[in-house]
């Protein structure tokens, strides 16, 4: 499990970013994570990091992830959880 509290702002029309700020205060010792490209739209938020296709360091032994780009107006972290759930198997190629 992870051992730290993580906040993160994925999609940028999500509407719980409209709330964003709120989540920051009410978990100050959470860190808030950004899509590429949302800093920029939402300047009022300070984010900790910007995610990118490398893993933080904090989930990279249980999480793979990477920057979806499906277009300009579309991009979002997709994320992939390394731990097999039982009676699933890996997708071919997928995961480490």
């Amino acid at each position: 499990m992870l051992k730290h509290t993580l906040l993160q702002a994925l999609k940028k029309k999500e509407i719980g970013l409209l709330f964003i700020q709120d989540w920051i205060a009410l978990y100050p010792n959470a860190k808030a994570y950004s899509s590429p490209g949302l800093e920029e739209k939402r300047k009022d938020v300070i984010f900790d990091s910007t995610l990118t296709d490398v893993a933080e360091i904090a989930w990279q032994d249980e999480i793979e992830q990477l920057i979806f780009k499906g277009s300009k107006a579309m991009e979002e972290v997709v994320f992939f959880h390394k731990r097999r759930i039982k009676g699933v198997g890996r997708i071919k190629g997928v995961g480490c």
